[in-house]
């Protein structure tokens, strides 16, 4: 039951969060201060089309020349982005998760393996299709309890491993979506594994950072942070590099569980994936800021300020970075010194994380649209296709930003 006996505020809470109400661990706050954190965290993480339905910030992976991405109408699409893709761009095929009545949002990225394409549903489910036509081979209610799935899944050989809102990682036979096993946290999972030499490790919003073995799930240790982590972790280094909730980035040894470094610089928490490259790691942070940290010490190389939250997850273009600011649209910076290179304005909020292939960036934005953007060797951002999803016949039509 929801703790707010004001209706409207509590119909926000609801719509402003993935799942509804969950419990956010922090640093020890009053109740009223974490009521006014969470809500205005939440005003500008998550917004719906109608109060309660979850809309989705759907991110895209490639493979062989096709972009495969999720849209805010609860659809997979399969676009053609090939050498030819001016003459021939369309939609290869488009896979309805859902009913027309029930439509199924997306928050991950699909994973491809093989013939296979594997995504979570909002409404608890794993979803695996057939890439080369969009017909679903099979579909795994993951959560007995119908718990939505937020992040990624991530396969490794033949297992597909997710995380759901039950708090329990699972993992699935890809070729059927049967559970080999599963491991139980304290608080929802949102965020997306990574797998590293037989281990994957992942975040809780029980404020753990885990390592379990594929195997079977046995646990190799646990590392405690003072907030709910939801980041994606990413490797390097031999260390495991994540942010949590209690605004901290954290350099944790793969190994041993040991904390090595920890950057405290931060105003707001973390949520996208962090980004990496020439033994620095590139954090986007939910003040705004885009901070370029040694991954030896974390120390601090630059920072770029968006001027607004950075929810999507940053993507490396060439020897610069391209930053999703939820208001300010996408930003082209340097990566050796943080010198801004150019600005894209968009049309409506920026959520999705960016994908990249070549010298063009991928990302889907908030009025249901899914769009490229092509890097000029000048370093401009110049222009690209946009696709309207809501629309009842697919056009691909050119844009310029704004």
């Amino acid at each position: 039951m929801t703790p707010y006996r004001n209706r409207r505020l509590a119909a926000v809470y609801h719509c402003l969060t993935p799942n509804g109400l969950f419990h956010l661990p922090f640093r020890q706050p009053s109740l009223a201060n974490l009521l006014i954190v969470q809500i205005f965290f939440l005003l500008f993480i998550v917004s719906c089309a109608r109060v309660g339905t979850p809309v989705g910030w759907p991110a895209g992976v490639i493979a062989s020349d096709t972009l495969y991405i999720g849209t805010q109408d609860g659809e997979i699409r399969a676009v053609n982005i090939g050498p030819n893709a001016d003459d021939l761009l369309l939609a290869q095929w488009t896979r309805v998760l859902g009913t027309e009545d029930d439509l199924v949002s997306v928050y991950g990225t699909p994973a491809v393996s093989g013939e296979f394409l594997y995504i979570g549903g909002y409404d608890g489910r794993l979803y695996s299709i057939l890439i080369s036509s969009g017909e679903l081979n099979w579909q795994e209610k993951v959560s007995s309890s119908g718990e939505s799935i937020v992040g990624s899944p991530v396969v490794n050989n033949s297992l597909v491993f997710v995380g759901s809102s039950d708090g329990n990682l699972y993992a699935l036979e890809k070729i059927d979506g049967f559970e080999k096993w599963r491991f139980e946290t304290g608080n929802k999972i949102w965020s997306t594994p990574v797998v590293n030499e037989g281990i994957v490790f992942f975040g809780s919003l029980d404020q753990h950072l885990y390592a379990v073995t594929i195997e079977n799930g046995a646990e190799k240790w646990r590392f405690k942070a003072n907030g709910g982590i939801a980041t994606p972790p990413i490797i390097t280094n031999g260390n495991v590099h994540f942010g949590a909730f209690d605004s901290v980035f954290y350099a944790i040894d793969i190994e041993s569980g040991r904390e090595e470094w920890k950057f405290e610089g931060a105003n707001n928490w973390f949520w996208a994936r962090p980004a990496v490259a020439d033994n620095t790691v590139y954090v986007a942070s939910l003040d705004g800021n885009l901070y370029a940290l040694g991954t030896e010490d974390g120390r601090v190389r630059w920072l770029f300020s968006t001027e607004s939250p950075i929810i999507g997850s940053p993507a490396i273009v060439g020897d610069n970075i391209a930053i999703p600011s939820k208001d300010n649209g996408i930003f082209l910076v340097r990566l050796r010194d943080g010198e801004i290179q150019d600005q894209c304005a968009i049309d409506g909020s920026l959520r999705a994380s960016l994908t990249v292939h070549g010298n063009v960036i991928y990302f889907s934005d908030d009025n249901h649209t899914i769009r490229s953007l092509e890097v000029n060797r000048d370093r401009n951002l110049v222009e690209g296709w946009e696709l309207h999803t809501s629309e009842s016949v697919d056009e691909f039509s050119r844009w310029k930003c704004g």
